[in-house]
């Protein structure tokens, strides 16, 4: 189980209003949103998504905890939402989410061909084979959009990935 640290950070509420929070957050996805590639602007968007849904989650928890019922009226277990599985549960979705995102962004950036090649063989899991009757090409074309998709994004993070 990963160690929490509380993370301090402070931005513009709806209202206009300058608002610091502090709210619990792993400490390895914490220091994996201080690498240098990751600029300060991207680090508070991340952060201030991460509060909001921290907020959410928090509330709804408190509310579960309190009528002990779900909005179908059925009955559920308390929830304590200060318990550490609970958070690490909440803080695992959030850091998977944002990659997801972050993943789908740089992949929107590769040609449509070298994106759909990727996303078949690497979130939909399909073999190069089966990706390759998908788009109506040779296994040796795919292949070749894969690798060049992998060289495309590792320039534009500056990452080896392979």
């Amino acid at each position: 189980m990963s160690k929490k640290i509380l993370v301090t950070l402070t931005f513009i509420n709806k209202k206009g209003v300058e608002k610091t929070v502090t709210f619990p957050f792993d400490e390895k996805y914490y220091h994996d949103l201080l690498d240098p590639s990751i600029t300060e602007e991207q680090r508070n968007y991340v952060l201030l998504d991460y509060y909001r849904e921290f907020c959410k989650e928090r509330k709804i928890a408190r509310r579960e905890f309190r009528f002990g019922v779900d909005e179908d009226r059925n009955e559920i277990e308390p929830v304590d939402p200060n318990s550490e599985s609970y958070l690490d549960q909440m803080i695992e979705d959030e850091i998977k989410k944002e990659r997801h995102e972050r993943l789908m962004k740089l992949l929107n950036q590769l040609s449509d061909k070298q994106c759909r090649a990727m996303i078949l063989i690497y979130i939909d899991g399909l073999k190069q084979e089966e990706a390759a009757k998908k788009l109506g090409i040779s296994q040796q074309a795919i292949s070749k959009l894969v690798n060049k998709a992998i060289e495309n994004l590792e320039k534009m993070t500056g990452r080896k990935i392979k």
